[in-house]
């Protein structure tokens, strides 16, 4: 039993790895992608570099190309009710800087 156990751990651990590594490679690509298509400036390419590698586009933009697991079945509602709800404050937080 406890072999199981210590062989279904190293197999889990294993895949969360092999996922995050994925995922981390996926939004690195996306990001050097989406630079390399932009037509910033000198200033606005620092600023669109920290946000696209932070990975603020897939919840701050209605036309990300989401990763992999944004259709899965647990993952789609949880990262469609998050970028509802990072779109509202994002919007709201915009309205406040234009008010000041």
């Amino acid at each position: 039993m406890k072999k199981f156990v210590l062989k279904a751990a190293v197999i889990a651990i294993a895949g969360y790895l092999g996922v995050v590594g994925y995922i981390h490679q996926y939004d690195k690509g996306q990001s050097e992608k989406l630079l390399a298509e932009g037509n910033y400036s000198a200033e606005q390419q620092k600023v669109a570099k920290i946000l696209l590698d932070n990975g603020c586009q897939y919840c701050h933009s209605p036309n990300a190309d989401l990763p992999f697991y944004a259709n899965l079945p647990l993952a789609d509602s949880i990262l469609s009710r998050d970028i509802d709800v990072k779109n509202t404050n994002f919007c709201q937080t915009i309205q406040i800087i234009v008010a000041l």
